[in-house]
């Protein structure tokens, strides 16, 4: 019995570190997502996330065109709006 159970667990141990690099991957992806929001500021009026940044003016369109269709997504997904005010 002792056996059995030491070699389900070494099994479930090699299939864990199998991937562990996908896991290690998506924890780091998560990590950058937190950190980036955590720069936004909170608008408790409208309570939305505002986020400031700098684009290269010949980027400019690019940007726009990316909100534009993120909008579109969050209307036919029933949600909140992105303001988008790109100046």
């Amino acid at each position: 019995m002792v056996n059995r159970t030491v070699g389900f667990r070494d099994q479930l141990l090699r299939d864990a570190a199998k991937s562990i690099h996908m896991w290690q991957i998506a924890v780091k992806q998560e990590k950058a997502i937190y950190t980036t929001m955590n720069m936004f500021n909170f608008d408790v009026t409208s309570k939305a996330l505002i986020a400031e940044a700098w684009v290269p003016t010949r980027n400019l369109g690019d940007v726009q065109a990316a909100l534009a269709i993120a909008r579109v997504g969050q209307r036919a997904a029933g949600l909140a709006g992105i303001g988008g005010a790109a100046r």
